[in-house]
């Protein structure tokens, strides 16, 4: 087990959120947007904080009511039953496992920009499989080491952006910012908040390990809000300031934050922000590797998958379930590319959204978790306006994205009867 004075307080909870969320994508989201909406790029994100913030408001509510690991699975089991419960929570660990994948090849690929050596075979294997098994070794030891990693990496790539930010102020061009915004289509429009709730993912990964932490039905609440504003924050601030430095270049950049970088700092400004991106996908790996075992654990621990799944070893850890998302993991990002890898591992988070905002009805008719509630009213309304979000998310996305859900769905539903018919017959013997 885990000791009280080892597990993660609420700042390190913190640090541990936006290491889930900021990655790749606040270096190159950027240009990816602008591309799309060009000046109103800063607007569009005012949009999407909005229908992410509102799905982040229920994770956060279901939050307080446990404290294990689990998260959404959680939340499903309990408002709608083992089968829900178990068609999301083995979405989150698969949708977990393909998301490290990619995290895992979008390493590679950021480091080839500075060694294009890494994109070669036997390079890019040989560099994926250290990756992955270096991180989950790290999740077989002491909960300390891994506090230790987490904030460090954290810490190592927030402040570098925000003294980027501060420096940056100071080749905003006015004029790029004051020109008139042009008509654009509302497909143009979906297309951006999907890019940018896309970059946000990882937010709902947070509530996962809630076993880990301290008193989490009081600080997770407060550290996935926390992260929510700080992140979006963040990425709005980044995006106003590559939209004041490099104005209609923008929107060809592919690398904004490096190219941002290089007008002030010349090509050393650009091998920095290279390297500064490498360490943030580095604690997005890390934090995927701490969280996407739990969930395979926490479904073990209730039986809905081999109990040996959820064995402990001496520090507490859970590792076999470390192990078999390790070996997963490796076979996915050896297979597959970082858009295909991405692709299939967002689509599979719009179900567990659509169930924990659904989850947040069932809990408050139980009042179960408004203890100290907002008026009826709004408490209401917030997941109502997620789930108009989610759907509307969902309509935005293509054909190719979302026949990913139910492909994946047709492989699930079996392995739950089976499983199930397995746990009747163990319990008749």
């Amino acid at each position: 087990m885990t000791t009280p004075d080892k597990k993660l307080g609420l700042p390190s909870i913190i640090l541990l959120g936006l290491n889930t969320i900021v990655g790749s994508g606040i270096f190159l989201l950027p240009g990816q947007v602008s591309s799309l909406v060009g000046p109103w790029s800063p607007y569009v994100y005012f949009l999407a904080a909005a229908i992410i913030i509102s799905i982040a408001w229920c994770y956060a509510k279901c939050s307080r009511l446990f404290n294990r690991d689990g998260g959404v699975y959680l939340y499903a089991r309990h408002a709608f039953g083992d089968f829900i419960g178990f068609e999301v929570g083995i979405l989150r660990w698969i949708g977990g496992m393909l998301s490290w994948a990619a995290l895992a090849v979008g390493f590679v690929t950021a480091l080839s920009s500075i060694w294009p050596a890494a994109i070669l075979e036997p390079n890019r294997s040989i560099i994926i499989f250290l990756l992955i098994g270096i991180l989950g070794g790290i999740n077989t030891l002491n909960l300390g080491v891994l506090k230790f990693c987490n904030n460090f990496l954290s810490i190592a790539k927030i402040v570098p952006l925000l003294f980027f930010a501060g420096a940056s102020i100071f080749f905003i061009k006015q004029s790029n910012l004051m020109v008139p915004l042009p008509a654009i289509e509302s497909h143009s429009i979906g297309a951006a908040i999907l890019l940018i709730f896309f970059a946000f993912s990882g937010f709902e990964s947070l509530v996962v390990p809630a076993g880990e932490m301290k008193n989490p039905e009081k600080n997770l609440p407060i550290a996935v809000m926390s992260t929510i504003l700080i992140c979006s924050f963040l990425y709005f601030v980044i995006q106003v300031i590559a939209l004041g430095t490099l104005g209609t270049g923008l929107s060809s950049s592919v690398s904004p934050i490096s190219d941002v970088a290089e007008m002030f700092l010349g090509p050393p400004g650009k091998i920095a922000i290279t390297i500064i991106m490498l360490i943030s996908i580095s604690g997005v790996n890390l934090a995927a590797s701490f969280i996407v075992p739990k969930m395979g654990a926490a479904l073990a621990q209730d039986k809905m998958l081999p109990d040996f799944i959820s064995k402990k070893n001496q520090f507490g850890s859970s590792y076999v379930a470390v192990m078999i998302t390790m070996f997963f993991t490796i076979l996915m990002a050896s297979s597959g590319d970082f858009v295909q890898l991405a692709a299939v591992a967002s689509v599979s988070r719009f179900s567990q959204h659509i169930a924990t905002s659904l989850a947040v009805f069932v809990f408050y008719k139980d009042r179960l978790s408004f203890k100290q509630p907002l008026s009826k009213s709004l408490t209401m309304l917030i997941p109502i306006l997620s789930l108009s979000g989610i759907v509307w998310l969902m309509s935005q996305s293509t054909f190719g994205q979302m026949i990913y859900l139910p492909l994946v769905l047709s492989l699930t539903v079996p392995l739950y009867f089976i499983f199930r018919s397995r746990r009747l017959s163990v319990s008749t013997n």
